[in-house]
């Protein structure tokens, strides 16, 4: 139900859902660490015994699928500068603390 908030009310990325849920399933293993019986030394999956942390990880191979399929959702134009913007950038700071 929160995923499908975000997603609807929040309109997340992909991107974003994938993070938040490789997140969540560390704070469940964490919470869980006490209570697992599952062994990686006998071939278990690690926590593969705890239904939540199963169901997140299903949840987030799906989101971390459809993240390598989806296009970006930032225009990655705006995120750089040009080396000229750059410099003014640097010389208005040093203006300011000239000034200070």
């Amino acid at each position: 139900l929160f995923l499908q908030w975000l997603r609807s009310a929040r309109n997340i990325s992909v991107s974003y859902e994938a993070s938040l849920l490789r997140g969540l399933v560390k704070l469940l293993k964490f919470r869980f660490c006490k209570e697992t019986e599952a062994d990686p030394t006998f071939g278990d999956k690690s926590f593969d015994d705890i239904p939540p942390i199963r169901k997140l990880r299903s949840l987030q191979r799906e989101a971390t699928k459809r993240n390598s399929k989806s296009t970006r959702s930032s225009d990655e134009d705006r995120k750089w500068l040009q080396w000229e913007e750059y410099l003014q950038v640097i010389e208005s700071l040093k203006g300011d603390l000239q000034t200070e």
